[in-house]
Parts: C-alpha cells; sequence; structure tokens
C-alpha cells in the first residue's frame, strides 16, 4: 500500500495551500452534499518554486457516481466546460472529494484513481473530531504527500 508521507517544508517559509476561504467553500460543498460525497476540480497555476500547484479557484462538479454515498464520479462533459471557461488562464492543479462518514485520508480507491495523476492536488474533507477536517494531498508516482491539515472551528 502507498503510504502518505509528509513534506519536509519550513513551515515559516512554505505558502498556505488551502486558503481559509477555500476551506470554508469545501466544507460547505460538502455539508450541502450529505449524505452523498461531493466533488470537483482545482484550478490554478502550475507547480510553484515549492513544487506546489497554486489553487486559484474551486468548482463543485456533480457527482455522478452509481453509489454517490460511498464514492465519487463527474462527467467529462462538465469538467471540460468549466476547462474551457479558463482555457489559457488556469490549468487543471487537482481535484476534491468528501468523504462523508470517514476521516480525510485516501481510500485505496482514492489511491488507485489518483495514481494516473502525479504532481496534482488531492483535497479530502471528512469527518473529524470536531466537525469536518480538510486535508491536502500531493500525489507522487508511488505515494500521497500531505500537505495540510485543518479542521473546521465551527463544528
Amino acid at each position: 500500500m502507498n503510504a502518505l508521507l509528509p513534506i519536509g517544508f519550513d513551515r515559516d517559509r512554505q505558502h498556505e495551500v488551502v486558503t481559509e476561504s477555500l476551506r470554508s467553500q469545501l466544507i460547505g460543498w460538502a455539508r450541502d452534499a450529505l449524505p452523498d460525497e461531493c466533488c470537483g476540480v482545482l484550478l490554478g497555476r502550475e507547480a510553484t518554486s515549492a513544487g506546489i500547484p497554486e489553487i486559484r479557484i474551486a468548482y463543485p462538479l456533480t457527482n455522478t457516481a452509481a453509489e454517490p454515498r460511498r464514492s465519487f464520479a463527474f462527467d467529462a462533459a462538465e469538467l471540460a466546460q468549466v476547462t474551457r471557461l479558463h482555457r489559457g488562464e488556469l490549468d487543471v492543479v487537482g481535484f476534491f472529494h468528501s468523504h462523508p462518514s470517514s476521516p480525510p485520508a485516501p481510500s485505496r480507491s482514492d489511491i488507485d484513481h489518483a495514481s494516473a495523476w502525479p504532481g496534482y492536488l488531492q483535497i479530502i474533507i471528512g469527518q473529524g473530531g470536531a466537525g469536518f477536517e480538510v486535508c491536502c494531498f500531493l500525489v507522487g508516482e508511488h505515494d500521497w504527500h500531505q500537505l495540510e491539515q485543518r479542521s473546521d472551528s465551527h463544528g
């Protein structure tokens, strides 16, 4: 199984990958989708000097999975429509989804599906001890690197 490995950044110099406003937005979409998983795309700029893509915009996408309470899938045409809106300005830098009844750790399915996307971000919104938690990962060729994890201070 692929390991989750923290990236050794100097915390004083690391830029914030998931801003407070984005975190709030993601948690809102996760709540609105309950009891199903939410999902969407992250648009921004290619990797910065720290090797991490910069998120500028997140778009929720329709979860078209056969079992949306346990998995997510999105329509390729819907994704294409969103990316066309920003062609030449922003690139797809990652994806997000929620785990409505479990912590924001990647499942076996998450790891398997994201293995084709090394260098992209994966954000998982899941249930933590004090409400929703948002975890951001950088997908590697053989593992996921956890960048951030923050709890919902609003419960």
